[in-house]
């Protein structure tokens, strides 16, 4: 009776170590996630521009009939639409597919899974991006009225950037999620992408209005190298660092 009793204790004990202990490296999913970003821009800055403006498009007579600067910015918008979603879903997937690696490298399927989500959730982030960025473009950085609230230029750029990053962290989320076994809440992980990425994008562009207030939020990408480093590195820190927060809770 006392080896059956001690046993089913140590069964049971041994089920709860493995189901309630989950050895989280904070620290690795960071470098993932950061290593996955810096290849996702190596990549961003060899392949772009992957799509173009036909020259005679872009070639306008002085001054420029409004109809052509209509038709420029159709295309421009068209191009954004097709670049930039190849573009950040690169760094989606690799942030993703990397992050998820430090804690699951034996389980594939959810490491692509991962890669897949982030990949997503970066190109539809993108597309909303790009048109907020295009809107803002042809309206000379008017305000527009969202729900009866005015919102400057500022502000749309901070919510095109969270179209793409906080979207991102979503997916990204959801992978790491689906990474950890059952018991882990997977809506947990997503609301931790989510706001992680959201709050790097917003780091991101009041940093960039206060330290280069030249650069101009009418592009989905900033033209100067070094922002597009902190573009790229800062969401991406809060969605991975984010999240690492949020699964250190657990026991």
């Amino acid at each position: 009776m006392n080896d059956f009793t001690t046993s089913e204790v140590s069964v049971r004990s041994g089920d709860e170590t493995s189901s309630h202990k989950v050895h989280i490296n904070p620290l690795r999913l960071i470098l993932g996630g950061l290593v996955g970003s810096v290849l996702g821009l190596i990549a961003h800055r060899l392949l772009y521009p992957i799509f173009e403006i036909p020259d005679e498009i872009k070639t306008l007579p002085d001054p420029p009939p409004l109809k052509l600067i209509e038709r420029l910015e159709s295309y421009q918008l068209w191009v954004d639409c097709l670049n930039y979603p190849v573009l950040f879903g690169i760094t989606g997937f690799l942030a993703g597919f990397l992050a998820a690696s430090m804690i699951a490298w034996d389980r594939k399927v959810p490491l692509v899974l991962s890669g897949l989500l982030g990949a997503i959730g970066g190109a539809v982030g993108a597309v909303l991006c790009s048109m907020m960025a295009s809107r803002t473009r042809a309206k000379s950085g008017s305000d527009i009225n969202l729900a009866g609230i005015p919102i400057d230029a500022m502000m749309q750029g901070i919510l095109g950037q969270i179209f793409i990053w906080g979207l991102m962290g979503l997916g990204i989320g959801a992978g790491i999620g689906l990474s950890l076994p059952k018991r882990n809440s997977i809506l947990q992980t997503m609301l931790a992408g989510l706001a992680g990425g959201s709050l790097g994008a917003l780091l991101f562009v009041f940093g960039t209005a206060i330290l280069a207030p030249t650069s101009s939020t009418n592009h989905v990408v900033p033209r100067a190298m070094s922002e597009q480093i902190c573009q790229t590195l800062i969401p991406v820190l809060g969605i991975v660092g984010t999240i690492a927060l949020a699964l250190g809770k657990r026991k």
